[in-house]
């Protein structure tokens, strides 16, 4: 079984390249607008599967707004693949595309909420039936590929670090400075972006300890299956994986 590479937007990612992995023994993951902010690597590398599981992508595409202009970039950018591409979404959302060389997969929306595992969630995890949660689209990547059983998994640009951008403007409105692999730089107001209506500090830091815990959930899952997960982000603030560098990898103990 090949090795997985998951693919996020965090700035470490710029220290990899991606290139090197092109005909090797790794299978592709990318996540949200990747193919759109690297197409031509996107098209170059042809990455076997695609993660959207925001709801944000499962709009109509003619619902005419900011959000969905970007979601209709990605859309005509799919299009255009000329390869087998599986697109992983939420069971029973909808992402509109025309292209016969892709397929879509799911996962389930049932979330788990307790922190403590036990063989019967394993169990459950394993038939798809409940997912650890994702607060990022990387958590729910790496269940999917934990479920098919998949035993490598190397994360880039998972750095999520986001949080050290985090600031309160005058009017008491939170907001956060993104920094992503390929440059941009967005700041997003959680007052009002996406409807999550997120306005106080202690709220919004609560949706990260959620999420650092999700993929405490996966360290979990992965020990359970005999997986090995490795963090290609050195200075990640997710510290439950074994880090490595890019180096590293490339040497003959991981190849």
């Amino acid at each position: 079984m090949k090795d997985i590479f998951i693919i996020s937007n965090g700035p470490s990612a710029r220290k990899i390249d991606l290139h090197k992995l092109k005909n090797t023994h790794v299978s592709l993951a990318c996540v949200n607008y990747w193919p759109e902010a690297y197409k031509d690597t996107f098209f170059e590398l042809k990455p076997e599967y695609l993660f959207l599981l925001d709801n944000i992508f499962y709009l109509s595409k003619e619902k005419v707004d900011s959000v969905n202009e970007n979601v209709n970039k990605l859309r005509s950018i799919i299009e255009m693949v000329d390869w087998n591409l599986t697109i992983v979404i939420q069971r029973g959302a909808h992402f509109e595309l025309e292209n016969e060389n892709v397929n879509f997969d799911f996962i389930n929306q049932n979330c788990i909420m307790k922190r403590k595992m036990s063989s019967f969630y394993y169990f459950l995890m394993d038939k798809n039936r409940i997912n650890p949660g994702y607060h990022n689209v990387v958590i729910g990547a790496v269940y999917y590929f934990l479920m098919k059983n998949n035993k490598r998994i190397f994360l880039v640009g998972t750095d999520i670090s986001d949080f050290k951008n985090l600031n309160v403007d005058r009017d008491n409105r939170v907001y956060i400075e993104s920094i992503h692999s390929y440059g941009k730089s967005s700041k997003f107001y959680y007052d009002s972006y996406d409807g999550y209506g997120i306005t106080a500090i202690a709220d919004w830091l609560n949706c990260w300890v959620l999420m650092l815990k999700e993929f405490e959930k996966m360290a979990l899952y992965a020990k359970y299956k005999g997986a090995k997960i490795y963090n290609l982000s050195e200075e990640s603030m997710v510290d439950c994986f074994e880090k490595i560098s890019w180096e590293e990898y490339l040497s003959e103990e991981y190849n």
